[in-house]
């Protein structure tokens, strides 16, 4: 089983606990932040193998809380994006902010 820590970033309470749950069913040690500046405070301090942060969020988007990780985080986790938005331009802005992929919403369990 993995042992990754990862930490999960969703405004949605709904969509939060059914990533985590699908997540630390699979072994994950799941952490979570409803805002991209909760996710960015706890980045800083601590490390994770992997983020995944939803895009659309009051605030700090996903594809800003993406970029300020790639300026002021070491070691650089990968950041996934997650989001209902699936127009090409929004997936050249993840890539453009440094996202290391781009999953849509609905999303297959096996994708995540």
């Amino acid at each position: 089983m993995p042992t990754e820590r990862v930490l999960l970033v969703d405004d949605s309470a709904t969509q939060l606990e059914a990533a985590r749950d699908l997540l630390q069913r699979n072994g994950y040690d799941v952490h979570v932040a409803r805002t991209g500046e909760e996710a960015l405070d706890i980045v800083r301090n601590q490390r994770f193998d992997l983020v995944l942060s939803d895009v659309m969020m009051p605030g700090m988007s996903g594809f800003d809380l993406c970029a300020a990780i790639r300026r002021e985080v070491e070691p650089k986790p990968p950041v996934v994006l997650l989001t209902s938005l699936s127009d090409p331009r929004d997936i050249v802005r993840g890539v453009e902010c440094g996202a290391d992929n781009y999953i849509t919403k609905p999303y297959e369990p096996a994708q995540l």
